[in-house]
Parts: C-alpha cells; structure tokens; sequence
C-alpha cells in the first residue's frame, strides 16, 4: 500500500517539475508513409500529416478521419465528399500559468483557402484559427464543430449544417449561409457583416455581441436567439421569426423588419439591459419607427 501511494507520489512530482518530456513534433510533422499511403490510397484515419502540402491535391472522397493536420496547407484542394470528422486542424498548447512548464508553446492552424468541402463531414473537427477564406462548405456536415476564430470570410455555407458548432469570435463577413442550420450554435462576437442568413436557422444560437451590420437575415429562423449587445444596423430581417428573442442593447436603426414575428414586448425598466434601437427601422406593418412616437413598441404586426 506504501509502494503504491509512493509510487503516486513520484509520478505526481514528475508530472508537475517537467521532468515529463512532452511529444510536441510528431503532432505537427508528416509521417512520409502515411503522407504515401494517402496519395495512393485515399485512405488514411488517423494519419499524422501535421505539415503536409496538399494545395490543389485531389482528395474527393478521401477518409482523414481524425487526422492530424495541424499545419497542412490545403489551399485549393478538392476535399468533395471527405471524410475529416474528428480531424485537428489546429493546435493550441501554450502554458496558461499552472506552472507545470509541461507544454509545447505551440499555437498553429491549418490553411484550407478557396477548398472545396462541399458534402464533407467535419463533425466534431477542430478548425480554431484555420484560414477557410473563400472554401466551398455548401452542403458539409460540421455538427458541434470548433470554429472559433476560424477565418470564413466569403465562404460557401450554403445549407450547411452546424449544429451546435462553436463560431466565437470567428470571421464569417460576406459568407453566405442562406438555408444552413445553425440551430444552439454558438456565433458570440464573431463578424457576421455583410453575411447571407436568408431562410437560415438559428434556433436558441447565441448571437451575443455580434456584428450583422448590413447582413441579410429575411425569412431566417431567430426564435429564442440571444442578440443582446448586437449591431444590425441595416440589416434585412424581412419576414424573419424572432419571437422568444433577446434584443436587448440591439442596434437596429435602419433595419427592414417588414412582416417579421417580433418578441413580446420587455419591461425594461426591471432589466440591466437598454431597449434596442429602433430609430428609422422599418416595422413588421411597413411603418418606419420614430423614436418619440412609439417608444420601443415590438408588438406592431
């Protein structure tokens, strides 16, 4: 019993001095035979393909389930119909201050820029940071993926599923998600300005503190989103569901929200939130508000 509470004892005092040599190149290097086999074959789960160079590679149909690809260069390839569920496209590990000096100081993501991944299954991926500008995602299953910080701007999402993915802080300006289901997905300060949601559904997502400047919500799905803290200065929320919503803080002046569904109103005298802006928004009955008239009334159809 004395052996083995010692034994516990070292191992702890081991882990914590450092004395523990961490494995931090095999993650971001590339196996040449699993590289080879991938090329020959179109088959490889689990391979370590940290560094490869893929640009403009065919991998239509390829199986990289849980792959490692942390600093692959991808731009331009054709990834139609992969397989890269549960792959890493990035990694972070940088000492956070415990003081165990047990990790690799490393923070690297993959490139995938003007890919095609349309139909590609990327549930459960890490894609934290990855360069995705201008990919084709149209069609692509990225169910509780990590996005968060990922770059999109102007990329394809076209009805996309991203079912509880998390896009904190991520870069989605002028991307077009018309008809993707974000439903519970997590959207928190990422730059959606400029971007096409119409018909898309963000059901229960957390749209906190988001840029949608100028996006194109009409017809979406925003049943019970949180846009507390929001900018939708002229965005298009035209025949849009927000009933169930939190607009609290919201900046909607200019906004159409012509024969949108608007939530009850909210007494906000007993919230630590502001009522949205409304000024010169065009209201769910064609009428344009006026701050000194109506006063914060949503309930106008």
């Amino acid at each position: 019993m004395k052996f083995k509470f010692l034994t516990t004892v070292i191992l702890i005092v081991t882990l914590l001095s450092g004395c523990y040599e961490k494995d931090c190149l095999s993650k971001q290097t590339t196996n040449p035979k699993h590289l080879k086999k991938l090329l020959e074959t179109n088959d490889c789960p689990g391979c370590n393909l940290g560094d490869a160079n893929l640009s403009g590679a065919n991998l239509d149909g390829a199986i990289l389930l849980k792959a490692e690809l942390v600093k692959a260069v991808l731009d331009g390839a054709n990834l139609q119909k992969a397989n890269l569920s549960r792959a890493q496209l990035s990694w972070y590990d940088i000492d956070v201050g415990w003081g165990t000096k047990n990790s690799c100081e490393i923070d690297v993501a993959a490139s995938i820029k003007e890919a095609n991944l349309s139909e590609a299954n990327l549930s459960k991926a890490n894609l934290k940071d990855v360069d995705l500008e201008k990919a084709n995602l149209s069609n692509a299953i990225l169910n509780n993926t990590n996005l968060s910080k990922a770059n999109l701007e102007g990329a394809n999402l076209e009805e996309t599923n991203f079912v509880e993915a998390n896009f904190v802080g991520a870069n989605l300006k002028e991307a077009n998600l018309k008809e993707a289901n974000l439903k519970e997905a997590n959207l928190e300060v990422a730059d959606l300005e400029g971007a096409n949601f119409g018909g898309a559904n963000l059901e229960r997502a957390d749209l906190w503190g988001v840029n949608l400047n100028n996006a194109n919500l009409s017809h979406a799905n925003l049943e019970g989103v949180n846009l507390i803290d929001s900018n939708l200065q002229g965005a298009n929320l035209s025949y849009a569901n927000l009933s169930n919503s939190q607009l609290g803080n919201a900046d909607l002046r200019g906004a159409n929200l012509l024969g949108a569904t608007l939530p009850d109103d909210t007494d906000y005298t007993k919230s630590i939130f502001e009522p949205p802006k409304l000024e010169g928004a065009i209201m769910p009955d064609g009428t344009i508000y006026q701050e000194d008239k109506q006063k914060h009334n949503l309930s106008r159809k």
